[in-house]
């Protein structure tokens, strides 16, 4: 899951499982296509206890307004899958709070206020989400492409050939795992995305690039097939 893999990034310095103690209501300001968030003052009664404004033509956008610190990247993924898969199967909220790192109260909260959301709000969270699950991916790969070249640079050239060779095949068991899944889902999720890799052993980028170019393939075939029976009706 991106929780645990977030985990290893976050031992590195990269994101912080830490949030300060909860001091004001805050609300999330868009940023660079990210969502920040910024501190609301505390005689603002309505803050927390009116729903969230539309905010037309600001930048503002109080997505969050029960606890003040703004949620790391992977706490917004792991929030964000759990709402959308909540109307196909219950959410434990005690496991996700551990998960998250966070009080039940302050998920039930994110909860409450992601689903009075607006589309566009809505919108804004999910290119978050998909930013930072990229961000992840980009890190893991070239932390993986950096103990890979140290680890090349001493092999002997037999043995470069033998992982030349390797890396430019999948193992009938990774193959035979993405085409179960895809038979499920042809779009899959960042989350399931990680999932599969997690599975399979592949980079979440391999998984990604072999879905869409199935999905691509399927595309032609569906349209070369329609090709061929309008010829022949005429």
């Amino acid at each position: 899951r991106f929780g645990r893999a977030a985990a290893g990034v976050r031992a590195t310095g990269t994101l912080s499982s830490r949030l300060r103690p909860a001091l004001c209501p805050i609300a999330a300001r868009r940023t660079g296509g990210l969502v920040r968030f910024a501190a609301v003052p505390e005689n603002n009664p309505a803050a927390s206890t009116a729903p969230p404004p539309t905010t037309e033509g600001s930048s503002e956008l109080p997505l969050y307004t029960n606890f003040s610190d703004a949620l790391e990247d992977w706490q917004l993924v792991l929030l964000e899958e759990a709402f959308r898969t909540s109307s196909r199967r219950k959410i434990s909220i005690t496991e996700l709070s551990e998960e998250c790192k966070l009080s039940r109260s302050q998920v039930l909260g994110w909860i409450k206020s992601r689903s009075r959301m607006t589309e566009e709000q809505a919108a804004t969270v999910a290119a978050a989400c998909l930013a930072a699950v990229e961000r992840e991916e980009r890190l893991e790969d070239t932390l993986k492409k950096k103990e890979a070249k140290k680890a090349f640079a001493g092999m002997s050239i037999g043995e470069r050939r033998q992982v030349q060779s390797k890396d430019k095949q999948m193992s009938a068991l990774a193959m035979k795992t993405l085409l179960k899944y895809w038979a499920r889902n042809n779009n899959p999720s960042w989350q399931s995305i990680n999932d599969i890799a997690r599975v399979t052993k592949l980079s979440p980028t391999i998984v990604r690039n072999w879905f869409k170019e199935k999905r691509d393939t399927n595309r032609g075939s569906k349209s070369a097939r329609r090709g061929r029976g309008a010829g022949k009706r005429f």
